[in-house]
Order: C-alpha cells, then sequence, then structure tokens
C-alpha cells in the first residue's frame, strides 16, 4: 500500500526515471484511475477491545511514567523556539487548505502563479508541514484543488505539477536507487566534476556555525537560512 502518493510508486514507472518530463505522462495517465475521491468507511460491526481493559483492576494502565517523559521532552527543548507561523491537527490543516484564509480562496489562488517565488507575498500554499506529519493527504489537497481548475486553471495545474508530479518523482528516485542519501547516487558526470574541483582556492571559507546561523557574504543566503531557523522552512 502507498498511502503517501496519489499514484502507487510502482505503478507510476517500474524504473528510475530521469525527470520530471519522463515521469509526468505516467503520472497523468495513472490519474483517472487513482485520483477519486475516497470511499466512505464502513461501520465497525462491533466495538473494537481496547488494550486498556486487559489491564488489572487493581493495576496501572501503562509501566511508563509519563509525568517524567513530558519533563524530559519539555526541558530538551527549552532551548528551541515555538513555532507560531502553523498550527498542527486535523482541523487547522484543513483550515489552511480552505478556510475562510486557507490556500484555495480565490485571492490566494489567483496569484500563486504570478507570485510564489516571491518571498514577501503569501502566494505558496504553506501545506508542506501538513503533508510531512500525515495530517494532510496529498490526494485529499489534489482533490479539492481540481475544483478550481476551471477558474484558475494556470495556479491548479501549477500546484498539482509540485504536490503530484515532483513529489512522486522524488519517491521514485528514492524507491529505485538503493544508494539515494549518498553521493554514490549522483552521475559519472557530477562526480568527476567534483573530483576535478575538489582542490579549488576557495574565496572565503565557513565553519559550519556561521552557515547555520546565516553568517556568510551573501546576503540572500543569509536570509534563506534565518527563514530557515526561524520557520522551519525556506521559500520555493
Amino acid at each position: 500500500v502507498d498511502a503517501h502518493n496519489v499514484v502507487p510508486v510502482w505503478v507510476a514507472s517500474d524504473k528510475r526515471e530521469t525527470g520530471a518530463r519522463t515521469i509526468r505522462p505516467k503520472v497523468h495517465k495513472n490519474l483517472p484511475e487513482f485520483l477519486r475521491e475516497y470511499p466512505a468507511l464502513p461501520q465497525a460491526p462491533t466495538a473494537w477491545p481496547s488494550s486498556l481493559s486487559r489491564q488489572p483492576d487493581n493495576g496501572p494502565s501503562s509501566s511508563l511514567d509519563w509525568d517524567a517523559l513530558i519533563a524530559e521532552a519539555l526541558q530538551r527543548g527549552s532551548s528551541v523556539p515555538e513555532v507560531h507561523w502553523v498550527k498542527p491537527g486535523e482541523t487547522a490543516s484543513k483550515l489552511a487548505l480552505e478556510g475562510p484564509e486557507g490556500f484555495l480562496t480565490p485571492s490566494r489562488l489567483a496569484q500563486y502563479s504570478a507570485k510564489r517565488n516571491d518571498p514577501s507575498a503569501k502566494a505558496l500554499s504553506n501545506l508542506s508541514p501538513y503533508l510531512h506529519f500525515g495530517q494532510l493527504l496529498a490526494q485529499r489537497i489534489a482533490l479539492s484543488a481540481s475544483k478550481h481548475r476551471a477558474k484558475y486553471k494556470e495556479a491548479v495545474d501549477g500546484f498539482l505539477e509540485e504536490l503530484v508530479v515532483r513529489r512522486e518523482l522524488a519517491d521514485n528516485f528514492c524507491e529505485y536507487t538503493p544508494n539515494y542519501d549518498s553521493l554514490d547516487c549522483a552521475a559519472e558526470w557530477a562526480k568527476e566534476s567534483l573530483n576535478v574541483h575538489r582542490t579549488d582556492k576557495r574565496e572565503k571559507l565557513y565553519s559550519r556555525d556561521q552557515l547555520e546561523q546565516g553568517r556568510t557574504h551573501d546576503e540572500p543566503w543569509n536570509a534563506s537560512q534565518m527563514e530557515m531557523v526561524h520557520l522551519g522552512k525556506m521559500h520555493g
């Protein structure tokens, strides 16, 4: 079962694709079969027994010390600032998609195509956290966005390209590339280029801390890094 993608990764392609241009027609060919409304959940005939109901009446329901675990989590995360720009949960995710100020409102869809690459404009969907943590599925988002295609064709088509085709391309790469998390998977020309320039003199060298804290000579790079530090995301 592939609950991550719209088209299951092994259905979209049986090999590693070279880029979006090669996987795109394969994904679109299968969308009519897979991009459908979810079937209604059947009513469970009987209540499912809970593991808690099998605990002794005079004993704790769990051997975990929840108070200690919560205290430890709070202590470890005390140096990490709380994220305020996004709220978690299913209800919040639905509002982010279709609420009064959600991505699929006319005012935001209307500027998606022209301004999505402008960091100063509120043109992105900002749905990545909900996708990442499974609070919204790509299929649900795609179904909802498709309803607006008649009026905002360019915006919806561009958004679905990122949401469906590009995500499926990334999963295709991981599925068919055993060493996908290593430079060993790079093309030979890329590895050769890295080796040729390995000893080139660099005008500037930065420590890891300097890079993480956005303290370089490149202001756009610093701004992007600080967005990552403070918001947990980078525009693009």
